[in-house]
């Protein structure tokens, strides 16, 4: 995929389940390239984008290509998606309650 000049391209499904795998816990910065980088950093740092961009791609990957995260890595897959049960969850619960 060509990517306009300036622009880094948009990460594969691979490198953004391999990224999970290596980064289990996000609140701790980790050793990346001899600096001690957060995880926003990183994905700031090698794809130039936002943390919530990021999130929408991952996402959207896990619902739409399902397979090719299970492919690369199973249990990160799994642990992904329990997030992102919790996370709708929590949504419709505040929807009901009024609160959004």
């Amino acid at each position: 995929m060509l990517t306009p000049f300036g622009e880094k391209p948009a990460p594969t499904v691979r490198e953004m389940i391999e990224l999970e795998a290596f980064w289990p816990d996000r609140s701790r910065r980790m050793r990346v390239d001899g600096e001690l980088l957060t995880h926003d950093e990183v994905i700031r740092n090698r794809w130039g984008l936002s943390e919530t961009r990021y999130r929408q791609l991952l996402f959207h990957a896990l619902g739409y290509r399902m397979q090719e995260c299970l492919d690369v890595n199973a249990e990160v897959t799994y642990r992904l998606l329990a997030v992102a049960a919790r996370q709708k969850n929590a949504r419709a619960t505040r929807t009901v309650a009024g609160l959004r």
